[in-house]
């Protein structure tokens, strides 16, 4: 670009020549060379006119080059991304008021994927130097290769030329879609009529069975050396077939795995229903292989149908409320510990015991319960005494009282006791002196008390 410096219009005669002094401007044009050109209303035709200057020159550059790597995560891993503002001028730094993303939650699940940790406003780009803006990525959802604009906001206008900025970040994130299976050996199966569960297996008392954990969909590509698998089953229906005590067992997986040594531990689940207990173990590939090689069963755990089940009526807390759920009660599992790129969801099946569900038992009776012991107090008693006993969960009992002939001298409750700690009022005031017993009967268990009356 040129200015004209003389006041006025320059007039030449035929043959004549002037200098004319102007001032060479270059914006957006980095170090290259540009050449001034020079319009004009003489004889373009005439044999001598020239319309292009006799000097060169390079002009004072503003100018900001953005790039960064193309960056490939799983599913919420992070990663700091560096973007590089450039700067390759040799006269001035280039001041940038506030930065910003063009998107920051690119999977449009509401959480941002992106974070601009480094400071976002008044940065300055040197002479000859670079800037890093620090990104913080996460993708929390599946998102597709996408370039992500970097906005510069400066004072610079159309002077200042920025490449690279619509292109600043490339991200992309996936994970192998999949699950886990689950199988039950020996058992039949069909589709249950609750659509919180997968499958329903039909199971008799005593049968024993192999609860099989195994891979749907392509986990290939996942270096999955350790995994931690929690079963969730009731041990007021089946028990595993594991020694109390082994906390190295030997669990079958078609992988190249093995039971981290120390890691299987059982303990009850507060947050379920009675009976429920968590199977915690560690698998740890032997090879150096991911444990998701294949698509083969990654473990097989024992158990055994133990319920014993006998014409008497006992209530189990919540299962058995209803006819329908009658022997009938869930086994699950859930993976922890998993690379990220593989994603999983709990796995629930049910197991029906056939004696209940079909056959002629329509009652429960479960003995694997602590009995507590009994007491009565005062005692020795003189004007009032009280039994307390405890229900380990709601069923039919009663308690009788007997002199020291053991003859029975008066029923105190009879009916359904509900599960806790209970009480009964001994009636004192109607006993002669002497020494009495009373048998408390709780389901099929019962036990016996004495105390002694003295007025």
């Amino acid at each position: 670009m040129y200015q004209d410096l003389i006041d006025g219009n320059i007039v030449l005669n035929k043959g004549q020549s002037v200098n004319i002094p102007v001032h060479f401007v270059a914006r957006q044009v980095g170090n290259n060379s540009v050449v001034a050109t020079i319009e004009s209303n003489a004889d373009v035709d005439g044999p001598d006119f020239d319309d292009e200057s006799d000097w060169s020159g390079v002009g004072t550059d503003l100018i900001v080059n953005i790039s960064s790597p193309y960056t490939l995560l799983c599913l919420n891993e992070t990663e700091l991304i560096n973007i590089t503002l450039s700067n390759p001028g040799t006269d001035n730094p280039v001041n940038i008021n506030e930065l910003s993303l063009s998107d920051y939650d690119l999977d449009g699940d509401g959480v941002d994927d992106l974070v601009i940790t480094s400071p976002t406003t008044n940065v300055t780009v040197p002479v000859n130097g670079d800037v890093n803006v620090v990104v913080e990525y996460t993708p929390s959802g599946l998102i597709n290769r996408q370039f992500v604009e970097l906005i510069l906001d400066h004072d610079y206008g159309n002077n200042l030329a920025i490449n690279g900025a619509d292109q600043a970040l490339e991200v992309e994130s996936e994970f192998f879609v999949g699950n886990t299976l689950t199988n039950i050996t020996g058992a039949s199966s069909s589709t249950p009529t609750d659509p919180d569960y997968d499958t329903e297996y039909m199971v008799s008392i005593g049968d024993e069975f192999e609860y099989q954990i195994g891979l749907t969909g392509n986990a290939s590509g996942t270096d999955a050396q350790t995994i931690t698998i929690n079963i969730n089953y009731n041990n007021l229906f089946t028990s595993p077939l594991i020694e109390e005590g082994n906390n190295t067992p030997n669990i079958t997986s078609d992988a190249n795995a093995q039971v981290r040594a120390g890691s299987y531990s059982v303990a009850p689940d507060v947050n379920g229903p009675k009976g429920s207990m968590v199977m915690t173990f560690t698998l740890e590939s032997t090879d150096g292989t991911s444990i998701f090689a294949n698509n083969n069963i990654i473990a097989s755990v024992p158990f055994r149908v133990v319920l014993p089940a006998v014409n008497e009526a006992g209530a189990l807390g919540e299962i058995g409320q209803d006819e329908d759920s009658y022997g009938r009660f869930d086994i699950s599992h859930t993976l922890t510990g998993l690379p990220t790129c593989y994603a999983h969801t709990e796995d629930d099946v049910l197991l029906a015991i056939e004696e209940i569900c079909v056959g002629d038992y329509r009652a429960l009776y479960v003995s694997n319960f602590n009995f507590e012991e009994l007491t009565v107090s005062p005692n020795p008693a003189s004007s009032s005494a009280t039994i307390e006993y405890t229900v380990p969960y709601d069923m039919p009992g009663e308690i009788v009282l007997y002199n020291s002939a053991m003859q029975q001298v008066k029923t105190l409750f009879s009916g359904d006791m509900k599960e806790g700690v209970r009480t009964a009022d001994v009636p004192v005031s109607e006993l002669a002196n002497g020494t009495y017993f009373f048998k408390v009967k709780i389901g099929e268990k019962q036990q016996l008390g004495r105390i002694v009356i003295e007025k």
